[in-house]
């Protein structure tokens, strides 16, 4: 995992891997977008998009989300490990209100901690005042695919006092 933190072996891994997906045999129903630099390789589906010129990976992830659910996708399934990119997916009310048939899922995780997060009904049961506020708190409370955040607090300590909060 160490080979990972260098960013020159990422970009080619990623290039590497967007590469595999243009040439690999999808099946007709499929839509795949991969983002090569800023540039979108598009396999199938009704629309290219665009170029992405997000720096963050994360919020590349949301444009490529969205643009899903504006191409007619009526289930779309998010592939993360990162903490940043649930939160982010979890502003989800706004989306729901502009695609009210989406089916959001998040396959979140490694091992024994991979999970599914339906993201419509984690929306449903935060309600719109907390799923807005996730953001903001998980940029203070500075967790990330860690449960260490500020001060040695524990992500669990850290959603209670959220909820004293809110």
């Amino acid at each position: 995992m160490e080979l990972l933190r260098d960013p020159k072996i990422k970009t080619e891994l990623f290039t590497f891997l967007t590469f595999k997906s243009e040439n690999f045999a999808w099946s007709a129903s499929k839509c795949v977008h991969a983002t090569r630099g800023e540039a979108v390789v598009s396999i199938g589906g009704t629309s290219p998009m665009g170029h992405c010129n997000h720096e963050e990976a994360d919020t590349r992830i949301v444009v490529h989300l969205v643009h899903a659910l504006q191409d007619g996708a009526k289930t779309v399934k998010v592939r993360t490990v990162d903490t940043d990119v649930v939160v982010l997916v979890g502003v989800f009310h706004d989306l729901l209100t502009a695609y009210p048939f989406a089916d959001v899922w998040i396959a979140f995780g490694m091992g024994k901690h991979f999970q599914f997060i339906h993201l419509n009904g984690k929306c449903a049961s935060l309600g719109v005042r907390k799923s807005k506020a996730l953001p903001l708190f998980h940029a203070f409370s500075v967790c990330d695919t860690t449960s260490f955040c500020v001060l040695r607090q524990g992500r669990e300590n850290s959603v209670a006092g959220m909820a004293g909060i809110l």
